[in-house]
């Protein structure tokens, strides 16, 4: 069941920083969204932007405009996605959220929620052997690529 709910209708992760600027600059001409899409990790980029444009199907223009994010991060392992709503709305941002506790933050692979460490991260397995070599700065890149990678 998982699987299904991360892999449906779900692109692939930006390969690059070049990619990750592209794609979330795309998502920050969304007044609703605003500039808050560059602070999702690359592996979680797929399941924003299948939540913008399931949004952009179903709630209607006007409304959608009505609303703001005030913030998308990563918390307890997981992605938080702050965004006034209404029901149909809620309820696609609720599911970006639960799909991202089995969805890499670094890669967008299927992954688990992680607690070894001192912090909660959600990664496969590859990435967390990365983590915990300590290699966390390696790590952050990965998810929060820039464009002087």
């Amino acid at each position: 069941m998982r699987r299904e709910l991360r892999i449906v209708l779900l692109p692939p992760a930006p390969m690059n920083a070049t990619e990750w600027v592209r794609r979330t600059d795309f998502l920050t001409s969304r007044k609703w969204l605003g500039r808050h899409a560059r602070s999702c990790p690359a592996g979680w980029l797929p399941l924003l932007e299948r939540a913008v444009s399931q949004a952009e199907r179903r709630v209607e223009r006007a409304t959608l405009e009505q609303y703001r994010t005030s913030q998308i991060k990563e918390k307890f392992g997981t992605l938080r996605w702050y965004v006034g709503s209404n029901e149909v709305l809620s309820v696609i941002v609720d599911y970006a959220e639960l799909t991202s506790a089995f969805t890499c933050l670094a890669c967008g692979a299927e992954g688990k929620l992680r607690s070894d460490k001192s912090w909660y991260l959600t990664l496969c397995d590859a990435h967390n052997k990365l983590g915990r070599e300590g290699n966390i700065h390696a790590l952050t890149r990965l998810a929060y690529p820039s464009v002087t990678e």
